[in-house]
């Protein structure tokens, strides 16, 4: 008889289930949101990196205005070189309409997200320093592990963000490319106008070169790509493991309680 209430009282798989201590609580609950911070704080360092990557480019951009500007005025006639200064002014005039809005649209893109990660790494910080010291919250704030139930909604777009950081984060991959495809347009473009005026040969050539390039930079996309998503899929995953370990001791602290 009392072996069958004892049967009865086991899990299906015959294992007696560890006891769980409040140490043990304490433990996973600052691992989680150790590694919480860490990803909300890569995300927010990835998007500001994506960030000032766009503002680059909008600099060059503005650069590249104000010097066409400059290029068009002056083979444009010789009025400017009695007025150096209007000259001056018409072509930084040009660069600011192009990088001021510009700029502002970055900023616009950018800014609600890197406000958002910056404030869940400081929130997750605080609750981490807060569990360490045992210390309880406050009546406004939830508990940690309604905390980490709240972040762990987040998480996927902290993983996506630090998998889309910025180009000059990672010169040897994300930025090899655009190059390559760069110097590839260029190569067609070389190659069309040699092939309409006449010089086959090198217009071939060029185009072939061109092709080359295109594929090396569609190759090293696709590989970047690759392993952007497989490190994305394993943060996920361990995030989603990590997380479901304690909220299986919870349940078991709760249960032994």
């Amino acid at each position: 008889m009392f072996a069958r209430r004892l049967a009865a009282s086991l899990p299906a798989d015959g294992e007696i289930p560890e006891e769980t201590s409040v140490a043990d609580v304490d433990a996973l609950l600052l691992v989680g949101l150790s590694e919480g911070h860490r990803l909300a704080a890569e995300a927010y360092e990835a998007h500001r990196s994506s960030y000032w990557d766009a503002q680059v480019i909008v600099l060059v951009t503005a650069l590249l205005a104000w010097a066409i500007t400059l290029v068009v005025i002056v083979t444009s006639g010789s009025w400017w070189i009695d007025r150096p200064f209007d000259l001056l002014a018409y072509a930084t005039a040009a660069g600011a309409s192009v990088a001021l809005p510009a700029g502002l649209l970055v900023w616009r893109r950018y800014g609600a997200r890197l406000r958002e990660f910056r404030a869940w790494s400081i929130r997750l910080e605080a609750a981490w320093l807060r569990q360490a010291a045992r210390a309880a919250p406050s009546d406004t704030e939830p508990s940690t592990f309604e905390l980490l139930a709240e972040a762990s909604s987040h998480v996927p777009s902290w993983v996506d963000a630090s998998r889309r950081s910025g180009f000059l984060e990672a010169p040897h991959t994300g930025f090899l490319a655009p190059v390559l495809a760069f110097w590839a347009f260029l190569l067609f473009v070389w190659g069309a106008s040699l092939l309409i005026g006449g010089s086959a040969a090198i217009g071939l050539l060029l185009l072939g070169g061109g092709v080359l390039l295109a594929a090396g930079a569609h190759a090293l996309n696709r590989q970047w790509r690759r392993a952007q998503d497989s490190a994305a899929q394993r943060l996920l995953s361990d995030w989603t493991n990590r997380y479901d370990a304690i909220r299986g001791r919870m349940e078991r602290f709760l249960q032994d309680l």
